[in-house]
């Protein structure tokens, strides 16, 4: 975290959710939350391995850390939601409240692929306690009546006659969390309430 009082000039102030080997993140959202578990700045960070699945790699898992970073010289991890090893991890995520209580939203590429969709690409994750971290929710575009018919594996038969690939790239939420705006790449952008 970097102290910017001075924008021209900041300071680094602490290091965090960098424990899991073999892992890089690479996106990190904070919000203010008030739920009955948690007070405070919550951070939420995609954790994606290097190499998925590498069994030479025991230690290594993607998902997303929860860090307490109210006092953000001294970050605190709270949990983390672990995916499955045969997924690289989530790629990019956000965090929404809705009243008290603390939702997030991930994006892991290719995840029903790998896992023979057991996990999906998209999921929503309750973070109203962020010690413990439940999925409520999990979507994957070929579940849509719409396109489900023209699906070839893990690609999809585009009206153009393209085989295009389809994957949850990334994820957000209007300003009062109520739809969620899914980039599924080739396919679009796929809006849930």
């Amino acid at each position: 975290m970097f102290d910017l009082k001075d924008p021209a000039n900041p300071v680094e102030v602490s290091v965090f959710a960098n424990e899991i080997p073999f892992t890089w993140q690479e996106k990190v959202i904070v919000k203010t939350v008030n739920t009955p578990h948690f007070k405070g700045d919550l951070a939420v960070v995609s954790v994606q391995q290097t190499s998925r699945n590498n069994v030479n790699r025991p230690d290594s898992f993607g998902g997303v850390l929860l860090y307490d970073v109210s006092n953000p010289a001294e970050p605190k991890r709270l949990g983390f939601y672990q995916l499955d090893r045969r997924i690289t991890g989530t790629h990019e995520l956000y965090l929404t409240t809705q009243g008290n209580r603390a939702i997030l939203l991930t994006s892991s590429p290719y995840a029903d692929y790998y896992t023979s969709g057991v996990e999906k690409d998209f999921q929503i994750i309750d973070v109203t306690d962020p010690t413990n971290p439940e999925k409520l929710w999990q979507f994957d575009p070929r579940e849509l009546d719409e396109v489900s018919a023209n699906f070839n594996g893990y690609h999809w038969d585009s009206p153009d006659g393209k085989i295009r690939p389809v994957f949850n790239h990334s994820v957000i939420t209007d300003n009062n969390g109520q739809y969620a705006y899914v980039s599924m790449w080739d396919l679009g952008t796929v809006i849930l309430t």
